[in-house]
């Protein structure tokens, strides 16, 4: 599903009902990285997974993004799809030395 944040289209899957997950993927993955979880899990939760700003299917505007804007898109697509309360999904790629 497209959503335009100060004009930058943002994409997301939302599917499935019941209590709500958001799955969030991490640099610089996409929601594709879910793609097996949603499966298994739509017919008994729905599921809300977006594609960072930048990545996968959204769109991108110059210079960097930041984190904050990123926290503000999620607020924004969570006001969108009118969920109040989600349970938050997330995979974190960290470089070990």
């Amino acid at each position: 599903m497209p959503m335009t944040i100060s004009t930058i289209n943002l994409r997301y899957t939302d599917m499935g009902q019941g209590l709500p997950l958001v799955f969030l993927h991490g640099f610089p993955l996409s929601r594709g990285v879910w793609k097996k979880q949603i499966e298994s899990l739509r017919s008994s939760y729905r599921i809300i997974a977006p594609d960072l700003r930048g990545l996968g299917d959204s769109e991108t505007q110059p210079g960097p993004t930041t984190m904050g804007q990123c926290a503000a898109d999620l607020r924004v697509t969570k006001r969108g799809a009118k969920l109040a309360r989600t349970t938050l999904v997330q995979c974190a790629l960290i470089a070990m030395r």
